[in-house]
């Protein structure tokens, strides 16, 4: 590969260090307890989710929304007709869930405790700079949805 271009499994295994390294930094402060605790159905109540798998439903939750996102790109390329509304319902999800509930929790939680340790630090700003351009584009796609 050439530099520059990325190697999906080192960015994998980057991001899958980091989600490690983050749970072991933040539960080492807060002994226990669940910072991230996940929406939960009345049948999901009784069942004891660990932080780890908590984030990687976080994590797929996104990985849906954004494959409704592809179907919709595909659909405007190829001049076809699509609900409006999964669009509009797929931007309000991630701003919802995604912006203002998952990220809002790594930013406010997770990443202030890398920082203070020292570790991942160029992993932390990059997220941000995502999260920061990922609230750009939902604030484009919910004003277009309007019209």
């Amino acid at each position: 590969m050439e530099k520059g271009t990325g190697n999906t499994n080192e960015i994998t295994n980057s991001r899958r260090s980091f989600v490690k390294e983050g749970l072991i930094v933040t539960l080492s402060g807060v002994a226990g307890i669940s910072l991230l605790s996940g929406c939960k159905s009345e049948e999901d109540e009784d069942k004891e989710v660990s932080p780890p798998e908590d984030l990687m439903q976080e994590h797929g939750l996104l990985n849906r929304v954004l494959l409704i996102y592809d179907n919709c790109k595909t659909h405007l390329v190829n001049k076809t007709s699509f609900p409006k509304e999964a669009l509009s319902n797929a931007a309000n999800i991630i701003r919802t869930f995604v912006e203002d509930y998952h990220e809002k929790q790594e930013e406010n939680y997770l990443f202030p405790r890398f920082k203070k340790a020292n570790q991942l630090t160029d992993l932390v700003n990059v997220l941000l700079q995502q999260h920061q351009a990922g609230r750009r584009l939902t604030d484009q796609i919910m004003q277009l949805t309007k019209s």
